[in-house]
Formats: structure tokens, C-alpha cells, sequence
């Protein structure tokens, strides 16, 4: 069997949830010894470093295009003359379809993998020149998360983004019927299928965790970790800092750790109790390091990846409804829920006070991740779902 896999953006380093999503797919795949090359569009956000891939994987790297999502003649066009959404028209380029083709054309795939919606753009054009099985698989239900951005937008914001996002959500369910298969990265969008009456075979594909030996020091310190690139990672924190930390005498006896990609370190400067990190190299350590998790997060959707990173570690949480949606934990048991100021204010003090309950929680959500989201159990899992579709 060949696959080739296409992303929006570089796998390696895997500097947020959807870099380390797609490479948990492509280490899967390393470690089955499958026949497989990499394509990847790569960005002045996310830049395509070689020497981040594992060195055995390197040499599955077919291509790598640089794509300026960010260019404003290109999204201008985007925006005003194109009846497509500006949102995928962003990660389109004819010159990165055309070498696609090509690759396909040599390659001969069984299998073409696009990990994200917006690597799937280049499904239609690769179908007319492959008989491979197209595999989407998707990290988000991108037009809901836009409409839920819509709602707590000025009108304004709404009048200019309206069209973009309803061309969004006409796209997106065009691909999900036009894809052989769909691996959806959690159960919500897994269940969007059958409400929405699409038929395309899916499997429930979450990212998946290898457990070893690291583990949480059940410190009382709190920190928070996520990359500062994605607006609702941004409401959050400074909800976080605003209106819980700043409004509470934490800042007093106790530090706030955070840190993330893009964030600069001179933010949150002028607040008690608040250390800025930035960018971390190994976010493995640093959850680890600095007691309780605080997940702020009030919209969006799809796997929060870094709580299952975190769970895996036996990270004691305390996290919104919205964060853990579609993962299956339980509050009191493998995490705490909090979705107010003073909920999170409640549930910081009584962790920081009581090491067996942030033990306990640590212990029960390790366990849990351990048993739901075991990366070995999810490659066999795929390479099934691959056979069949």
C-alpha cells in the first residue's frame, strides 16, 4: 500500500495541536514500515525546517512549497473576484496542484491522505488524475467554528465575513461527500456526519499518545500552554489573566506559568504572579514542571490536542465544557469544569490545597487517555479503515 500524505502545514516541529496531530499520523505510519511520501505547503507562519523531522522520515519528504498565506493581493483577489471561500483559497496555488499531479503521476498512491480541510482543497484536482482512495481527515468543523466567532463580532466584522463563511460551510460539506473517507479527529465531528446526512464511510481517528515514564510533579502552581496563534487561544488567556488571576489573591503566594508559540514574553509583564515562558522547546517537560493546568477555552472545535498531551502525563485540569467537549472525561473524576470566573477561582483553590485530589485526577485521566487514546491501537485502526474505504 502507498499513501501520500498532504498537509497545510509542516508536521515537524509540532508546535501546536495540528502540526503534532499530523505527525503522530506520520510516525504511526513510520513505525508500521509502510510505503508512504510526505507533501506539505509551508508558510512564513509555519516554516518548513528539514532538520525538525525525525532523520528517518526526511527522505519520505516528496515536496515542500512555500505558500504566503499572508499575501494581501493574493487574499484581496481571494475576497472580492472568487466565488470560493477566501478561508481555502488562502492554502490554493496551481503551481503546488501541478506538482502534486505530478508526484501522483509517478508515485501511483493507493491512498491520498489530506490531514486538514484545508489540505483537501487539491482533492478534486488529484482525483482526475488518480484512482487512489482520497482519506480526508478533519480537525475541526471549520465553518461552525467561524459561525461561532460571527456571533461575538461586531456587525461589521459579520457584514464582511458573512459570505466568506457560508462559501466556508458550502465547501466543506462538498469535500466530506466527495472524499472516499473521512477520519474525524473527535467524536463531535464524527456525529456532525450522521446529523448532517452525509454518507461518506468515517472512522473516529482521535491523536494518539504513546504513555511512558514522564509524569506530573502535582505541584501547586498553575500554568496554561497553548499556541498564541489561534484567536480563541488568545480570548482565553487574556480572559484567564483579567478576569480570574488578576481578580484573585493567587498572584500573591502562587505563579501563573504560561507559555506557547507565538507568545511574546513581554506580555503580561505588569501582572503579580504571571511568568511568561514564551516559546518552550519540550512541552512535555514544562507541564510537568508547574502543577495545574488552567484550559480557559470557550469556542471552537475539534480535539483540544494539548489536553490529551497533558492527560497522558497525569496533569492534574481544570478546563471549560468547550475544552473537553467530545473527549469524554468526566468533571470530579478525570478533571475539574469551571465556566466562570469564580468557578475557576473555586476549583484553583481547592486543587492548590489538596495534593491527593490533584494526585487522583492526575491518576484517573492518565489511565483514561491511556486506555481511549493508545497510539498504537489508532495506526492499526487506520490502516484498517485505509483497506476498506
Amino acid at each position: 500500500m502507498k499513501i501520500l500524505i498532504i498537509t497545510h502545514k509542516p508536521s515537524f516541529p509540532k508546535s501546536d495541536g495540528g502540526c503534532l496531530a499530523s505527525a503522530q499520523i506520520i510516525l504511526g505510519l513510520e513505525l508500521l514500515g509502510l510505503d508512504y511520501k510526505i507533501a506539505t505547503i509551508c508558510t512564513p507562519k509555519h516554516p518548513f525546517l528539514k532538520e525538525a523531522y525525525p532523520k528517518e522520515i526526511r527522505e519520505k519528504i516528496a515536496l515542500n512549497f512555500h505558500l504566503n498565506t499572508g499575501n494581501i493581493s493574493r487574499n484581496l483577489i481571494a475576497w472580492f473576484a472568487s466565488e470560493k471561500s477566501m478561508f481555502l483559497a488562502r492554502f490554493y496555488e496551481p503551481k503546488f496542484e501541478k506538482q502534486l499531479q505530478e508526484i501522483c503521476n509517478n508515485y501511483q498512491p493507493d491512498i491520498i491522505h489530506f490531514e486538514s480541510l484545508f489540505a483537501a482543497v487539491y482533492l478534486p484536482a488529484l482525483r482526475a488524475v488518480c484512482d487512489a482512495k482520497m482519506l480526508l481527515r478533519s480537525h475541526n468543523i471549520e465553518h461552525e467554528l467561524w459561525q461561532d466567532r460571527l456571533k461575538k463580532s461586531n456587525s461589521l466584522k459579520k457584514w464582511f465575513l458573512k459570505n466568506h463563511v457560508l462559501r466556508l460551510k458550502t465547501a466543506e460539506m462538498k469535500l466530506f461527500r466527495s472524499a472516499d473517507g473521512i477520519a474525524t479527529i473527535s467524536k463531535n465531528e464524527f456525529n456532525f456526519l450522521s446529523e448532517n446526512q452525509i454518507t461518506t464511510p468515517a472512522i473516529y481517528l482521535p491523536t494518539g499518545m504513546t504513555i511512558g515514564t514522564e509524569n506530573s510533579s502535582y505541584g501547586n502552581d498553575f500554568f496554561h500552554l497553548a499556541a498564541m496563534d489561534w484567536q480563541p487561544n488568545i480570548n482565553g488567556l487574556n480572559w484567564l489573566i483579567h478576569e480570574v488571576w488578576s481578580k484573585s489573591d493567587f498572584q500573591q503566594n502562587r505563579i501563573l506559568h504560561i507559555a506557547g508559540k507565538s507568545l511574546n514574553q513581554k506580555d503580561f509583564s505588569a501582572h503579580n504572579g504571571v511568568k511568561n515562558h514564551g516559546m518552550v522547546k519540550d512541552s512535555r517537560s514544562f507541564m510537568c514542571d508547574f502543577g495545574i493546568m488552567l484550559i480557559p477555552l470557550f469556542e471552537g472545535s475539534g480535539l483540544r490536542i494539548k489536553i490529551i498531551e497533558a492527560g497522558g502525563l497525569g496533569v492534574p485540569i481544570i478546563a471549560t465544557s468547550k475544552a473537553v467537549e467530545g473527549i469524554g472525561l468526566k468533571h470530579g473524576i478525570h478533571f475539574l469544569e469551571a465556566n466562570t470566573a469564580s468557578e475557576f477561582q473555586k476549583a484553583m483553590q481547592l486543587l492548590m490545597n489538596d495534593v491527593s485530589l490533584r494526585r487522583s485526577l492526575g491518576e484517573a485521566i492518565r489511565h483514561f487517555i491511556k486506555e481511549n487514546f493508545n497510539q498504537d491501537v489508532l495506526n492499526s485502526q487506520l490502516i484498517e479503515f485505509y483497506k476498506n474505504i
